[in-house]
């Protein structure tokens, strides 16, 4: 599943997006059978509260046990693996929770 980190001006995470959040919020928003994508935007979607507490963070250099607990996390979604540099928290890479059960 692709997914795309939103970052603020520092380049800090603020979001993880994904398809599934894109569908959340459109059949929430549905006119019909039909919604018109030009009339909404990705600060529309972040506001809507569709991403809100379905995504976290794990420093690059935090111990494997503290990724894999943070992606096992109730609600949560993908894991946004961040590297402190100068005050900000840059995204080095995602890690996205399985949709199956095992």
């Amino acid at each position: 599943m692709p997914a795309i980190v939103c970052v603020d001006a520092a380049g800090c995470p603020t979001a993880l997006l994904s398809a599934a959040d894109i569908v959340a919020y459109a059949s929430d928003r549905l006119v019909g059978t039909m919604i018109d994508f030009g009339e909404h935007s990705v600060a529309d979607l972040m506001a809507s509260g569709v991403v809100r507490g379905r995504w976290t963070r794990v420093a690059a250099d935090a111990p494997l046990a503290e990724l894999v607990d943070a992606v096992k996390g109730p609600g949560i979604r993908g894991v946004i693996v961040v590297e402190e540099r100068h005050s900000a928290r840059i995204p080095r890479g995602i890690l996205l929770r399985a949709h199956r059960r095992y």
